[in-house]
């Protein structure tokens, strides 16, 4: 397979050389063997969107609930904090990249789980 790619990498060269046409080969001139192997690199080498979960409370109904960052209505609801945070981690490690954001009952962050190899080499 590799040989294959090679040779016609070399062939597609040749071509353009023997042209006179010393543009290099677009993605489209690629064989196709070539162009999934660099599409699979990109996907590799581009990070994860990292999936993130609240656990928050709910002082009129008396209850806490587990949300996705953005949405509106809670994935499940719990009576207690503790049987939330079991969910909220089960449902974050379902993730491969994902944090799971544990708020107090006046509404602040208390704790921060993060799960999955982060993309980012950042200290902090």
């Amino acid at each position: 397979m590799k040989a294959l790619q090679i040779l016609l990498t070399t062939v597609t060269f040749a071509a353009l050389t023997a042209c006179g046409n010393q543009a290099v080969p677009t993605n489209a001139m690629m064989p196709m063997a070539m162009r999934a192997q660099n599409s699979q690199a990109a996907q590799m080498a581009a990070p994860s969107k990292r999936v993130v979960f609240h656990v928050v409370p709910d002082s009129r109904q008396g209850l806490w609930h587990v949300k996705a960052q953005s949405a509106t209505a809670p994935i499940s609801s719990f009576r207690t904090k503790e049987q939330a945070v079991e969910a909220g981690r089960t449902i974050a490690k379902s993730h491969p990249l994902s944090q799971l954001i544990v708020h107090k009952a006046n509404g602040q962050i208390e704790t921060e789980y993060t799960y999955g190899k982060d993309p980012a080499n950042s200290v902090g």
